[in-house]
């Protein structure tokens, strides 16, 4: 209850999410969804010192899948990313069985566009690379094949078995606990989902 109410207090009742993908950015607010390309177009819908939950999904963002028994993270970054300078970069891995999405960034690149929504009064709350954020909802949706903005994923056994890149993904609507969220909203709506569940 405590830390309901801090959050509350902190945050307010609206939540945030963007995306940065190659063909554009698409913003979740529970109550609205927009799609632009441009920060300042991002900054006039939302209330100053928004709170956002960023998902870098980008070609700026490397991501590898793979499969391995291994259970470290440092092994299983180095293991996709063998010659990586590892303070150079931001990485996330989400882990289901045997099965690795492994994601990393240069900092300077996630650095740089924090500091830019920080210049427009725009609070960075967290932040994900490329499709790790699906974990989030991966349970909520019945279908074996679903879309994100870019991505086909397959799961097996309520676990993600297969990543694919897809130029033109079907944007699907998926119901999420009550909420309707389309394929290219779903890593957005994972970000905020993550943020709330305080994971």
């Amino acid at each position: 209850m405590l830390k309901k109410l801090q959050t509350y207090l902190l945050f307010g009742n609206t939540f945030c999410g963007i995306e940065y993908n190659n063909k554009q950015t698409d913003e979740i607010i529970i109550k609205d969804s927009f799609l632009t390309m441009i920060v300042e177009e991002i900054v006039q819908k939302l209330p100053k010192k928004q709170h956002v939950f960023l998902v870098l999904n980008n070609d700026d963002v490397l991501s590898k899948y793979v499969w391995s028994t291994e259970k470290e993270n440092n092994r299983l970054l180095f293991e996709a990313f063998p010659n990586l300078k590892i303070n150079d970069f931001y990485y996330e891995i989400n882990s289901q069985g045997s099965f690795h999405n492994i994601a990393i960034c240069r900092k300077s690149l996630v650095d740089k566009l924090i500091a830019s929504y920080k210049m427009q009064q725009i609070t960075i709350v967290g932040f994900s690379l490329g499709n790790t954020m699906t974990s989030f909802v991966n349970n909520f949706i019945e279908e074996s094949n679903y879309y994100t903005s870019n991505t086909l994923l397959t799961k097996e056994n309520e676990a993600i078995t297969d990543v694919q890149l897809i130029e033109n993904p079907l944007n699907k609507t998926h119901i999420i606990n009550g909420l309707e969220v389309k394929s290219s909203q779903l890593l957005s709506f994972s970000g905020v989902l993550s943020h709330i569940l305080q994971s």
